[in-house]
């Protein structure tokens, strides 16, 4: 269900952070990945022109399931007639299942608080999905070549406080785990290093706020029981995804001016 609650993360993401409320048509999608590449088959052919009947036979012919029953086939790919439908008209969106709405509508309601309180803080300057791009600039002293990579990315929020000078980052994350054990998503996705990267760029695109203090916070919610919390990084935890984020982007850096055959022996 990893598609499925992509959309369901940036639909949320929608709603806490831009006030956007998407065109969302709430039916069952198909939900197994042999039923999803069927009928993503049949909506392919469709849109070449064949008609649903005509886009069932082919799609039953050229495929290896159902065990060539076609009375079986048509059975569980028209269950999902009104996605076909959707899809072709293309008015939506996104298509989610209740479920999927009754799990977004928790986690807006859930995130409410934080939204009004940590990611806009009343009096503070606040901004929200701000698309930011920076250019890091690579010197190789052995044989003299300079690179620059054009980084791109999309900050969820930070606030700026003028009178402490401090500026404050803000992840929104969406995941399955309870609050309890989101620190082992924390170290599985290297969000250290995920920080460290979003603030080294704020730092260096924003002059005005280059010298001010830098904190950190992911904000998560879960899916599964709604419990939300804020995770906040310490100057150690900064620290230690500097060194990461510095290690991989060295790597990224070397392999894209000198070849991804070339080895790497010190950095």
């Amino acid at each position: 269900r990893g598609w499925v609650f992509f959309d369901v993360g940036s639909i949320i993401h929608l709603n806490i952070l831009q006030d956007i409320v998407p065109n969302v048509l709430y039916i069952d999608r198909p939900s197994g990945n042999k039923i999803k590449i069927t009928i993503d088959r049949i909506i392919g052919e469709i849109k070449k022109g064949l008609s649903k009947e005509d886009a069932f036979r082919k799609v039953f012919e050229i495929g290896e399931y159902y065990s060539k029953n076609y009375e079986l086939f048509y059975k569980n790919v028209s269950e999902y007639e009104r996605y076909i439908e959707s899809k072709i008209e293309n008015k939506y969106d996104y298509i989610l299942s209740k479920k999927d709405c009754e799990v977004i509508n928790n986690c807006i309601s859930s995130l409410a608080y934080h939204r009004d309180n940590l990611l806009r803080p009343s009096g503070l300057d606040y901004y929200n999905e701000l698309t930011i791009f920076c250019p890091i600039e690579f010197y190789f002293k052995d044989c003299g070549i300079k690179n620059v990579l054009n980084f791109k990315c999309k900050i969820d929020n930070f606030t700026v406080n003028n009178d402490l000078k401090i500026l404050t980052l803000n992840d929104l994350k969406t995941t399955f785990r309870s609050m309890d054990s989101f620190n082992l998503s924390i170290e599985h996705y290297h969000y250290k290093r995920q920080i460290a990267l979003y603030l080294y760029i704020l730092s260096n695109c924003f002059k005005k706020e280059e010298n001010y203090k830098l904190r950190a916070n992911i904000l998560a919610v879960s899916t599964s029981d709604y419990s939300t919390g804020v995770f906040k990084f310490n100057q150690k935890d900064i620290e230690e995804g500097s060194i990461e984020f510095m290690e991989l982007i060295k790597r990224v850096g070397f392999h894209e001016t000198l070849g991804y055959d070339r080895l790497i022996d010190d950095l």
